[in-house]
């Protein structure tokens, strides 16, 4: 699915999310829709990876981290799902996503970085969009792993750390090769570090529509090729820099004062 040009703020995207399951589809509808778009990513990106390492956090992030690896051991990949968070602290529809993965033969275990290596690509499910403070303890040690890894990583929704709104890294933060985010483009993915950290940039709205009203208009749009080609004019192949008009640049700043100027004797 192409980007979309409009980009939100994380409240924005949760009213987005809680607008879908007020009209009647259950959160859980939702999480699998984004394992399967996740799956859908992967396989596009990597299309010759047969091992899967998922590592889940405690979160709906987590939920959709095992989804996916349910569906991906359904597509006949060899899956393994190291939970960073104890299985019996998730609840709700996370709870149900990682059920219905033990109930499919899926293997879960403890977060064990040395497992990391089993994978041809590494699944970061481990924080989404609710971080508010930054990451410590026994996750930021999973995403220093995930980091040393030397694996290539698809990051779901957000890279793990990563605030959604600023862009921010919340203490720290996964390098991630692919993410694929959902409902709608965050706009910490655009900002900050987010370009950095996201890799490349996919996109999938689980069929949710983003209504007509003030309190879903963008923070921002992204530019379009449209947009260049109408600032940025095809020019003449014989034309010269002197018919385009000046450019003055004004320098400088703390620290960096400008050259005194050279006087001839």
């Amino acid at each position: 699915m192409s980007l979309p040009l409009g980009v939100y703020s994380v409240a924005q995207v949760r009213a987005l999310d809680a607008r879908a399951i007020a009209g009647g589809v259950p959160g859980y509808t939702l999480m699998k829709r984004a394992g399967e778009a996740a799956l859908r990513a992967l396989r596009s990106r990597w299309p010759r990876a047969m091992r899967v390492v998922v590592a889940a956090g405690g979160g709906n992030n987590g939920g959709d981290g095992y989804v996916l690896a349910r569906f991906a051991q359904a597509a006949g990949l060899d899956v393994l799902v190291l939970a960073a968070v104890s299985p019996q602290r998730l609840k709700g529809d996370a709870r149900s996503a990682y059920e219905d993965c033990i109930a499919s033969g899926g293997r879960v275990l403890p977060f064990d970085s040395t497992r990391l290596a089993d994978g041809d690509v590494i699944v970061d499910a481990l924080l989404g969009t609710g971080l508010g403070e930054p990451v410590r303890g026994e996750l930021a040690q999973a995403i220093g792993a995930l980091n040393t890894a030397g694996r290539p990583v698809l990051a779901l929704d957000l890279p793990s750390g990563l605030n959604g709104d600023s862009g921010a890294v919340m203490g720290c933060a996964v390098r991630a090769d692919t993410t694929i985010t959902f409902v709608a483009l965050k706009t910490g993915l655009f900002l900050g570090e987010g370009p950095e950290l996201r890799g490349r940039l996919t996109f999938d709205d689980l069929e949710v529509a983003v209504p007509d009203a003030g309190e879903f208009r963008p923070r921002f749009e992204r530019l379009c090729e449209a947009d260049l080609a109408r600032a940025l004019p095809r020019r003449r192949r014989e034309a010269h820099k002197g018919e385009f008009g000046r450019v003055l640049v004004v320098g400088g700043g703390p620290g960096m004062p400008p050259s005194s100027p050279t006087v001839p004797s």
